[in-house]
């Protein structure tokens, strides 16, 4: 209660509200609030209360922006919203090698005599990011390299593009990508 024994207003909105995107994720962390005596978190797939200065969104598409916001509740009410943007994707260290990321079958096609990828590209063109690809067949001797550099800059969202083409009587050909944060 305030001096004149009526409730205080909310809580002033969080301060210091940054966003670490990873594989799927976003993890939220935040000043603590006065008198607040929970925060509220929307805009990650679902809106979620939590009684501390910190929070970690999941089951995220990578990829996709997500416009985080964060209220803090006392007993006055809810205070404005503190914002952040974050695009979730795999991280990949950059350094003076090769980083080989591991990257998924996700098309529902389900080949019986094997694919050879026929090409992979990088966007937007960053400086230091690069790949490669070597053909083989399903299994163990197929390889995609994701390649950064020491150069390559940091919090940069890059997305590796790879098409690959079923073997067989009816060759079909697929394209799939998948979302990296360099790191």
């Amino acid at each position: 209660m305030g001096r004149s024994g009526r409730p205080r207003g909310p809580p002033l909105a969080p301060t210091g509200l940054a966003a670490t995107p990873s594989d799927g994720t976003i993890t939220l962390n935040w000043a603590d609030v006065t008198n607040a005596t929970s925060y509220t978190v929307t805009g990650c797939g679902s809106t979620f209360t939590t009684a501390t200065s910190g929070a970690t969104c999941s089951g995220l598409t990578n990829g996709t922006t997500y416009n985080v916001s964060v209220t803090a509740t006392g007993a006055g009410g809810t205070s404005g919203a503190a914002t952040v943007s974050a695009v979730p994707a795999v991280p990949v260290k950059k350094g003076g090698s090769k980083c080989t990321a591991t990257v998924g079958w996700t098309s529902n096609y389900s080949p019986t005599s094997g694919y050879r990828y026929s090409s992979c590209s990088v966007s937007p063109a960053t400086t230091g990011v690069s790949c490669d690809y070597s053909n083989g067949s399903r299994g163990a001797s197929d390889a995609l390299t994701l390649s950064t550099l020491s150069n390559a800059p940091s919090g940069s969202v890059v997305t590796l593009t790879w098409t690959f083409t079923t073997g067989g009587r009816n060759p079909k050909t697929y394209t799939e990508s998948e979302v990296f944060v360099i790191s």
